[in-house]
């Protein structure tokens, strides 16, 4: 099952992804704090980070997924997610689609120090830190082949109701085939 000196199985998929936006769906008290906003109201967000993923096969087309971002959230503080689910994936030609789901646990430096934060109760804090814990999210997923084992991948975090977190990156697949 090892796949010479890479230390994951020979089907196993990785992909490294970069953060690009956020799209909040409702209207937030909050959109005088984003710091990199696009429009007025705070819709539209730029974000910086970085996604890196690890699947392995658990059955035909069903992973196990282990996913961890870090990034700069919409106000530029340091947050993250950690997410653990299963991904099935159906593949068509060069096209692959995904639908994963699992428990996500979202967190962020607080806010609560911030002029202007509303507590919604949206996040629990212990320590300076802001945290959600949920027991059921997930990511839908679009890669497009671009070589035997390389993918592009685009994608987003559905972080309903509250945002879409956009993210895009590449995919290596079947690291035992890149070796010959």
């Amino acid at each position: 099952l090892i796949a010479g000196s890479y230390g994951v199985s020979a089907q196993a998929i990785i992909e490294l992804k970069l953060i690009g936006f956020t799209v909040h769906l409702k209207n937030t008290p909050h959109s005088h704090l984003y710091k990199s906003k696009i429009d007025k109201r705070g819709f539209f967000v730029v974000n910086k980070g970085i996604v890196l993923s690890i699947s392995v096969p658990v059955r035909p087309n069903i992973y196990m997924s282990f996913m961890q971002a870090l990034m700069l959230d919409c106000a530029n503080m340091p947050a993250g997610y950690t997410h653990i689910g299963i991904k099935p994936i159906i593949t068509d030609g060069n096209n692959q689609y995904c639908l994963g789901m699992g428990p996500t646990l979202f967190y962020r430096k607080s806010w609560s120090s911030m002029d202007g934060y509303v507590n919604e109760g949206l996040f629990k804090e212990y320590k300076g830190i802001q945290y959600k814990f949920l027991g059921y999210s997930g990511e839908v997923e679009y890669a497009r082949r671009m070589s035997k084992t390389d993918y592009f991948t685009m994608g987003f975090i559905p972080g309903v109701p509250e945002f879409l977190n956009f993210n895009m990156g590449v995919q290596i697949r079947n690291l035992s085939a890149s070796k010959k």
